[in-house]
């Protein structure tokens, strides 16, 4: 008899079929920004959405949920942010009290290691909604070394707006032919040094009080400067891989 996926795990499952669902030539053609973090951000958003709708409202996800300890820090207030104060009340205390018990336990058990007995935070290594983001991550990368073998897709690319550093890095990574990799840096070396005059002529704009005359790429240069260096917004957080939103 086959064992029927319940709770978070059944939403990881969904969520993992539907980071197989882009375009990737799309993306290039429509994205204001790195497709990489773009592609992130939408699938982690569906995940934290149903999950905080299934926590809410079903008791197996929620011990799912509380035996798992939860997600990391920073993924566990990304879920917040789409959940109500009445979806956190109804699903934190199962989670509560599993970790109410444990720490019972170890007080028993732990007074020759203490260093071990608050070991109950989830971090980027054991926290589901990090695995989930590094799989959808290297998934798209993959797919996107594959679309820039041949020229048209190299073509398409260089219309975009190409991806933020960090995923330019593990996308020259992922490619081998010494092709893509030199047009991949050429490329991006020019796309900076647009973005840096678009932030002058921004800044010379607005001091010289010409707003008027402002191009919509001055206008938004500044998130794309961020964007380039610092990937997608909350997509990471200090340093560790997590995040989205």
């Amino acid at each position: 008899m086959k064992e029927r996926v319940t709770g978070k795990s059944r939403i990881l499952t969904e969520t993992e079929a539907k980071q197989e669902e882009f375009n990737i030539e799309q993306d290039l053609r429509k994205i204001r920004g790195c497709p990489v973090c773009n592609h992130i951000t939408n699938i982690l958003a569906d995940f934290f959405a149903h999950l905080q709708y299934e926590l809410s409202n079903d008791e197996s996800t929620r011990h799912n949920y509380a035996e798992e300890l939860g997600l990391c820090p920073f993924h566990a207030w990304q879920l917040e942010s789409f959940s109500s104060p009445l979806g956190i009340a109804r699903s934190y205390p199962t989670v509560l009290e599993h970790v109410a018990s444990i720490l019972v336990t170890r007080a028993e058990t732990s007074s020759r290691s203490p260093e071990k007995a608050l070991k109950v935070v989830r971090d980027s290594a054991t926290c589901s909604a990090c695995h989930l983001l590094e799989k959808i991550e290297n998934n798209y990368i993959k797919h996107l070394g594959l679309f820039l073998t041949d020229i048209d897709g190299r073509q398409a690319y260089a219309c975009s707006h190409g991806t933020c550093l960090k995923h330019l890095e593990q996308l020259i990574n992922a490619v081998s032919a010494p092709v893509t990799v030199r047009f991949l840096l050429l490329d991006e070396a020019e796309r900076l040094k647009r973005i840096s005059a678009d932030l002058r002529n921004y800044v010379y704009k607005r001091d010289a009080l010409r707003r008027d005359l402002l191009t919509n790429n001055e206008k938004d240069a500044y998130r794309r400067a961020l964007i380039k260096t610092a990937s997608g917004r909350n997509v990471y957080a200090q340093g560790d891989r997590g995040g989205s939103l």
